[in-house]
């Protein structure tokens, strides 16, 4: 006879939306009432709720950090926050801020945009960050922190997501990185 669990949060969630997932613990970032990581351990049948270091918009990237410990890109106005979880000697796990990425200061963003940039998907084998603007998405490698510049058309841009993939051929010595592009306007 098979076991079901239920399980339940004690939160109003008003978005839940897949960002990473390790081989064995699928992460969702959740906004409501407060803002958290949801847990679930494949393995252990096991739901947990990490609370964030402090109230966040929706501007949230859930990645893995350094070390392949949890973490997660908080992009407020013009600087991106790369925040990861961290055991200290006593295995009581915190959050720590690992590095700012000012966008203003390494992008050449015009002063005319209508809007803050915002994070508009992440690659997770590369480690290269994807940023959108009014009318350009840019690349951003984490590490090198260099970055590619990319036009597009705002309405296409406008309440997407992308979900980048990248392949290694052997013909040659490259990597071709695409983007799919999800409208979640419809």
């Amino acid at each position: 006879m098979a076991r079901s669990h239920l399980y339940s949060l004690s939160r109003n969630v008003c978005y839940l939306h897949p960002r990473y997932f390790s081989w064995k613990l699928p992460y969702w970032y959740l906004v409501g009432d407060s803002t958290a990581i949801l847990e679930f351990d494949l393995d252990r049948q096991r739901l947990a709720v990490i609370d964030m270091p402090f109230k966040v918009s929706t501007d949230v990237w859930v990645i893995p950090a350094d070390g392949g410990v949890l973490g997660f890109l908080y992009l407020s106005k013009y600087n991106v926050y790369l925040w990861k979880r961290e055991t200290d000697g006593d295995g009581v796990a915190g959050w720590v801020l690992g590095k700012t990425i000012q966008l203003d200061n390494l992008l050449p963003l015009s002063s005319t945009e209508a809007w803050y940039p915002k994070i508009s998907g992440f690659a997770e084998d590369d480690k290269v960050l994807l940023i959108g603007t009014d009318d350009h998405i840019f690349t951003i490698q984490l590490e090198s922190m260099k970055f590619v510049q990319f036009k597009i058309c705002f309405a296409t841009l406008n309440f997407s997501i992308f979900h980048p993939f990248s392949s290694v051929y052997t013909a040659g010595n490259g990597i071709v990185m695409a983007f799919y592009i999800a409208d979640v306007a419809t």
